[in-house]
C-alpha cells in the first residue's frame, strides 16, 4: 500500500516460483508465491486463487542463500522454500527481511492523542531516526464499517500519489490486520479556522494569502486528476501559528480520482454547508464541486456567515444552496473589495460550467493585485472557532444520506 515516495515502507513486491516442502510428506512441490507488503501468499499458478495467505510481520526468517534456501516461521509451521538460483534467493531474502520488519514501532515513537474521530485516533509522534514530531492517524479497522474502509484504502491511494508543498505530506504508512497507521506531516499551526478566530486582526490581504495557497493545492490535485470532494475548514491546515500561516489540504478520506478533469464522479459525499448543487442532485461531477466549496470557505472568511446556513435541518440548507441566490448582506460586505466579492460570486455559480476553476482563480485580479485592502476585517470572525453546529449538521447529512443508501439497496 505505499510507495517509493514514502521514508521507510517503499513498495515490497515480489513474485515468483520456489519450492517447497509439503506438511505432510518431505516431498518438494513447485508453488507460485507473492508477497505484497507485509502478506505471502502461496497459489498453485500464476493465474491460480491463493491457496494461503499469511502476514509476516515480525516472523522470524533465516537464509541459506549458499543453498538456495530460505526458512520462515509461520504461526503454526515452519515453511521452507527453495529457489533456482542464488540471486533469487537473495532477492527473496532482501525482500522478506524488509517487510517482516514493517512495523511503526521500528520507525516512530508514539505519543498522546491530540485529536480522534469515530473509528481512529491521531497522536503526536517523533521520528527515531531525526526527533522530527509527525502526527499518527490510527485507524481501527475491526470496527470500521465497511463502507469506511472503502474511503480509508481510497486516502491511501491518494496520499500515495501526491506531493506539494500545499498539501499534508505523507511519510508512511503501516499496516497490521487489526490497524491501519497513516503517518503525517505535524501541522504545528493547527485548524486555519481557529487561527482566523483567535487572530483578531484578519485582514483582506491575509485572507488573499491563504486562498492563493489553498489554490495553489488545488491546481497540483485537480491537474493530477483527484477531487478532494470534502473541502471544509477543518481540512485545511496551517503549518505555522503566525503569519505566513503555509496553508495546507489534508484529509483525502473522500477523495477520488477522475479522468482528464471531467465530470466522472456521481457518489454523494461532503459536507451540507459547503456541498456544491451538482452533488446534492445526484448528478455527475468533477472538480468544480471543489471549486463551489472553496467559495464558500472564502465567503465565511471575509464574511464570518454561511451563505447557506440552517440550525438544525440540513434539508433546509440544501433547499438554500440548490434555489436560493448567493446573499451579500450590505452590514457584512460593504467594507470587503469588489474584487473579492467578484471572485466568491464567480465561485458559487450554481452551473458548474460557469464556475472558475483553480487555474482561472489564480489569475484573478483580487490575487493578482498587490494593493488590497490591509484594513482589518470587522465582521464576527469568532464564530469560525466553533464548529458545533457544523457537526450537528453534518451528523444528521450523515444519517440522511445513510437512509437513501438503504432505500436504493431495497
Amino acid at each position: 500500500m505505499a510507495s517509493s515516495g514514502l521514508r521507510h515502507t517503499g513498495p515490497v513486491q515480489m513474485k515468483g516460483f520456489a519450492a517447497k516442502k509439503g506438511r505432510r510428506f518431505p516431498v518438494r512441490v513447485r508453488r507460485y508465491f507473492k508477497l505484497v507488503g507485509t502478506e505471502l501468499s502461496c497459489h498453485e499458478s500464476e493465474v491460480g486463487p491463493a491457496s494461503w495467505t499469511e502476514n509476516i510481520l515480525d516472523r522470524e526468517v533465516e537464509g541459506f542463500v549458499d543453498r538456495a534456501r530460505i526458512v520462515i516461521v509461520l504461526r503454526e509451521r515452519k515453511l521452507e522454500l527453495f529457489f533456482e538460483n542464488k540471486t533469487v534467493c537473495k532477492e527473496w531474502l532482501d525482500a522478506l527481511n524488509r517487510a517482516k520488519s514493517l512495523k511503526l514501532e521500528n520507525y516512530y515513537t508514539v505519543g498522546k492523542v491530540i485529536g480522534s474521530g469515530a473509528y481512529s485516533k491521531v497522536r503526536i509522534g517523533s521520528s527515531r531516526e531525526s526527533n522530527e514530531l509527525v502526527a499518527i492517524k490510527i485507524i481501527d479497522k475491526k470496527n470500521c464499517p465497511e463502507r469506511d474502509l472503502v474511503f480509508l484504502e481510497r486516502e491511501v491511494d491518494v496520499v500515495k500519489n501526491i506531493n506539494h508543498q500545499n498539501v499534508v505530506k505523507t511519510y508512511d504508512v503501516f499496516e497490521t490486520n487489526d490497524e491501519l497507521y497513516i503517518v503525517l506531516e505535524y501541522m504545528e499551526g493547527g485548524m486555519l479556522y481557529d487561527i482566523i478566530a483567535e487572530e483578531g486582526s484578519f485582514t483582506e490581504q491575509n485572507a488573499a494569502d491563504v486562498f492563493r495557497e489553498m489554490m495553489q493545492g488545488l491546481v497540483y490535485l485537480h491537474d493530477k486528476g483527484i477531487v478532494h470532494r470534502d473541502i471544509k475548514p477543518e481540512n485545511i491546515l496551517c503549518q505555522n501559528k503566525s503569519w505566513p500561516l503555509n496553508v495546507k489540504w489534508t484529509d483525502f478520506g473522500l477523495a477520488n480520482f477522475t479522468s482528464s478533469g471531467s465530470n466522472t464522479l456521481e457518489t454523494q459525499v461532503g459536507t451540507p454547508h459547503f456541498a456544491a448543487p451538482e452533488l446534492l442532485r445526484n448528478e455527475m461531477y468533477g472538480p468544480a464541486v471543489d471549486m463551489w466549496s472553496c467559495g464558500i470557505v472564502l465567503y465565511n472568511m471575509l464574511s464570518g456567515e454561511l451563505p447557506f446556513d440552517h440550525e438544525s435541518d440540513p434539508g433546509e440548507i440544501f433547499r438554500q444552496i440548490l434555489q436560493n441566490e448567493v446573499p451579500f448582506p450590505t452590514k457584512l460586505w460593504e467594507n470587503i473589495s469588489p474584487e473579492a466579492k467578484h471572485l466568491v460570486k464567480n465561485l458559487l455559480q450554481k452551473n458548474p460550467e460557469h464556475r472558475l476553476n483553480a487555474h482561472q482563480v489564480l489569475r484573478h485580479p483580487w490575487l493578482q493585485n498587490d494593493q488590497r485592502p490591509r484594513r482589518v476585517i470587522r465582521n464576527d470572525l469568532s464564530k469560525l472557532h466553533s464548529s458545533r453546529r457544523l457537526s450537528d449538521a453534518t451528523g444528521a447529512f450523515a444519517r440522511q444520506r445513510s437512509k437513501a443508501d438503504e432505500g436504493s439497496a431495497t
